[in-house]
């Protein structure tokens, strides 16, 4: 704690969300210091993910987090592809282990094994620029952001390859998009599943551009689906919180004493109350929608 009472005339640049699972956001209070309020901070990676208003406070030195230029507050302003190695320490028998985000994550965001976090865009950090100097082989430029607030996470290789491929330069939303498709295939899954169990996944890129274009815009929406994000109207986003529920477990007995009535305004797991599939808890949203099932259900 000793962490947080050093910067407590400072707490609200510190105090920032985390993706904690797939769909499950929480709080923390993050600093780069290593052993500080967290043990691994991994500041070289997810200092590209931080606000603006951010600040570093290693060895009691503020630094500000460029801004990169996203007017919209309430989302990041970069995106992350995560990935494992082994899907198969989680004990699935399918894939699962692939999903995105916009902010920090935590180590075990698919419950145990870690994942790779590989940001869309590095911004300009003196962390960034030391880390892709050490890269000789891959960047000649000694200025290698030119001036720019973020450049693309792509090795100059990866991205002539896409140019050459294709004959557009695609922005690196379109190859996520792509990417992201691919990776949610199922055909995809099934044909590269053991290998997938060990291994981190590769990406067959299609011959057609038609094709490319076409899996690039399925795996944006999916990409925005999966940020709980909606398209509203003429295409612009909002955050999908946008209603609450009361989550109620009915047989509290199965884990010894009664503690098991929350609120949340996201989707959960069925067993969040303990107790495996014996332990579900009862959703009791504070709105209905109007949709089909809704006027379906109510008119019984």
């Amino acid at each position: 704690m000793n962490a947080v009472k050093e910067n407590q005339d400072d707490l609200n640049n510190h105090i920032i969300q985390c993706n904690y699972r797939p769909f499950d956001m929480r709080w923390t209070f993050y600093i780069n210091k290593n052993c500080g309020f967290m043990a691994r901070p991994v500041y070289d990676v997810f200092e590209h993910f931080l606000p603006s208003t951010h600040k570093s406070s290693l060895r009691g030195e503020a630094e500000a987090i460029h801004n990169c230029n996203k007017s919209d507050s309430k989302h990041g302003d970069n995106l992350s592809l995560l990935t494992s190695r082994q899907t198969q320490v989680i004990g699935d028998d399918e894939f699962n282990t692939t999903f995105v985000s916009d902010k920090i994550v935590d180590l075990n965001f698919y419950r145990r094994g870690g994942e790779a976090v590989s940001p869309l865009y590095l911004k300009n950090t003196k962390t960034a620029q030391k880390n892709l100097k050490k890269q000789t082989n891959l960047f000649e430029e000694d200025d290698i952001f030119q001036g720019k607030d973020k450049i693309e996470n792509f090795t100059p290789e990866f991205r002539e390859f896409i140019d050459s491929k294709y004959g557009e330069h695609f922005s690196p939303e379109a190859i996520l998009g792509y990417i992201y498709a691919v990776l949610f295939h199922k055909d995809y899954r099934e044909k590269y599943l053991d290998f997938l169990k060990i291994d981190f996944p590769k990406i067959p890129f299609v011959e057609s551009k038609e094709k490319f274009l076409a899996l690039s815009e399925l795996g944006q929406e999916l990409i925005d689906l999966h940020l709980m994000r909606a398209f509203i109207g003429g295409g612009a986003i909002e955050v999908a919180y946008c209603n609450i529920g009361l989550n109620v477990a009915r047989q509290s007995k199965l884990q010894g004493s009664w503690q098991y009535a929350m609120a949340t305004n996201l989707l959960v797991d069925l067993s969040m109350m303990g107790g495996g599939n014996t332990g579900a808890g009862h959703i009791f949203p504070l709105y209905l929608y109007n949709t089909q099932r809704a006027r379906k259900f109510l008119c019984k």
